[in-house]
């Protein structure tokens, strides 16, 4: 998991942009699913080998202000995807 400041969020908005490894796993699930519920994190970006379609679109209907992206699961993807700087 990757946790990052947003440089642009005002207060009282979302700060932190997390990618979380490992999203469709056992325990990747219920973390992303802790991190979609934190006020905190202003976008949440889920990768797997085996992808991660069905837990971001399960993700997605949760009503929270945070915004959910997934990658494909192509591990040569992955790299430009992550967050710059983790």
């Amino acid at each position: 998991m990757s946790i990052r400041r947003s440089p642009t969020a005002a207060a009282g908005e979302p700060t932190f942009n997390v990618a979380v490894l490992g999203a469709a796993g056992g325990i990747g699930q219920p973390l992303a699913l802790l991190l979609k519920s934190n006020p905190s994190v202003a976008e949440l970006r889920l990768y797997d080998v085996v992808g991660t379609p069905g837990v971001g679109a399960d993700l997605g209907h949760i009503n929270t202000q945070s915004k959910v992206g997934n990658a494909p699961s192509d591990a040569s993807k992955l790299q430009p995807r992550l967050v710059p700087g983790c």
